[in-house]
């Protein structure tokens, strides 16, 4: 059997198989694979998908929407394709492309599956893959990195911890929004940008398409704290979309305008630091991935 070269790149902090290359190598192997890995911390995805892409014509990455969105970042608009094993806490990106959870099946999916050409999202010129947010979810981010990084705490005392700092303070934030069509003023705690529609039903918190070249605006009304934290889970679980406290809007691009001249902004779990105005806009068909034949 001819071998072929195929380069992996694992979040270090990735939850599921990040520390065990050899595991991860021996279900490759029975593909006919020789996988090249590389074991990074979260902020070297990017620099690590950009220096493989000029090598590869596939690129495999495990862990999860974060690390997902980091290479997704790195391969925008190049006929490079992404390959995703699932490993990491949330990996909502993967489930709406239908890969497995279960590792073999999704090693299965990265050697054999069907090439799809599917949407990213940008805000400023920085790529996402599921979702965008404004107010408190970037606040809790940020709250719960501190509490894991610097004091050393686990992951669900940090979770709870970090969730008690946020809500003490109850975060809001006043802004300006402009679509093609509308302009909006208002205060809320919530603000979400999807990349595609999610689904509400049977399916709640999912995407039946990820090629639809459209972006949803979810804004949060309520701003009572039992409503706050109550929405606060629905965004952790992707299922915004069927909560009666949001109003919904789908656009190809919009302009978010806030008081302050910089904003915190999650991108896939990950917060950055942008100027504003935040100018989100479509990228469609962007990104190669592989997703299950079935």
């Amino acid at each position: 059997m001819q071998r072929h070269k195929l380069p992996v790149i694992l979040n270090a902090s990735a939850g599921r198989y990040s520390g065990n290359s050899r595991d991860i190598a021996l279900l490759f192997s029975q593909y006919g694979y020789d996988v090249e890995i590389h074991v990074v911390p979260a902020g070297k995805i990017q620099p690590t998908a950009e220096n493989l892409s000029s090598r590869f014509p596939r690129i495999v990455v495990g862990g999860g929407d974060g690390s997902v969105g980091a290479a997704a970042a790195a391969l925008v608009g190049t006929q490079t394709e992404l390959a995703i094993l699932p490993i990491g806490t949330l990996n909502h990106f993967a489930r709406d492309l239908g890969i497995p959870r279960a590792l073999p099946d999704a090693v299965r999916v990265a050697v054999s599956g069907s090439v799809a050409q599917v949407d990213t999202a940008e805000v400023n010129g920085k790529i996402f893959v599921n979702n965008s947010s404004l107010g408190v979810y970037p606040r809790w981010v940020r709250n719960r990195r501190v509490q894991r990084e610097v004091l050393g705490r686990g992951r669900w005392r940090t979770l709870f911890r970090a969730l008690l700092a946020v809500f003490r303070r109850f975060p809001s934030i006043r802004v300006l929004i402009q679509t093609p069509n509308r302009v909006f003023d208002l205060k809320t705690a919530f603000l979400f940008v999807g990349n595609n529609e999610y689904q509400t039903g049977p399916s709640l918190g999912r995407r039946a398409r990820l090629d639809s070249e459209i972006l949803q605006l979810q804004v949060g009304r309520s701003s009572g704290r039992f409503a706050l934290l109550k929405n606060f889970m629905r965004a952790l679980t992707g299922t915004l979309r069927g909560s009666a406290d949001f109003d919904f809007l789908l656009a190809k691009e919009l302009w978010i305008f806030t008081a302050r001249k910089r904003v915190h902004v999650a991108l896939d779990g990950e917060v950055v630091y942008l100027k504003q105005p935040l100018h989100y806009c479509v990228r469609p068909r962007s990104l190669r991935v592989l997703r299950d034949i079935a």
